[in-house]
């Protein structure tokens, strides 16, 4: 908030006509220089919504590790000796790593989403499909991989319920999921 004041206070006394910076914009003006006051107004606008993108629930305020590229490739794993049982030894791939405050990262991961299917939103344990031994197979895969998407998402929520309440909680919340999607495709463009 204090770096819109800031700004707007110096557009305010040393803003000049400029041309607009994206070339689409410049032929919306007619090529023709424009004032700093739009600029103005739009910080002025971002100043009264901004305090509302912040959630109230202070535990959503901690910093977190966020991994931009969590996927199965980046995740080392071995057995433990003598058990037979796996376990996560190494994450790789950090160079465009951010620490970042919890309500920015709510969301399940991309690859682990699932949230046009009904049964996933709703957390419904999916079942297997009937059947599937009697299908041709491109059906099978299809499918299969509906399922499969169905299975990992239930899972993935299930589990962030049962062993991460901090994150649970920014999911079961609809203010920080709004913020999330909105944070992430800004940083999309």
């Amino acid at each position: 908030m204090a770096a819109t004041c800031k700004e707007a206070a110096y557009l305010e006394r040393f803003g000049q006509l400029l041309l607009p910076f994206q070339h689409e914009r410049r032929e919306a003006y007619g090529y023709k220089e424009q004032p700093p006051l739009d600029y103005i107004k739009n910080l002025e606008l971002y100043r009264r919504m901004a305090p509302s993108l912040v959630p109230r629930k202070a535990s959503l305020h901690a910093f977190c590790m966020h991994h931009p590229d969590f996927q199965p490739s980046n995740v080392m794993v071995s057995t433990l000796p003598g058990s037979g049982h796996w376990r996560i030894v190494s994450l790789l791939d950090w160079q465009h790593a951010a620490v970042l405050l919890h309500f920015l990262l709510t969301g399940i991961l991309g690859h682990l989403q699932n949230y046009g299917d009904l049964g996933s939103q709703t957390l419904t344990p999916p079942l297997p499909p009937e059947n599937m031994d009697k299908l041709q197979e491109s059906d099978y895969m299809k499918v299969y991989g509906h399922y499969h998407a169905r299975l990992v998402h239930f899972y993935y929520a299930k589990s962030t319920m049962e062993l991460n309440e901090l994150h649970h909680n920014a999911l079961s919340d609809l203010v920080s999921i709004f913020i999330h999607r909105l944070f992430d495709q800004a940083g999309a463009l």
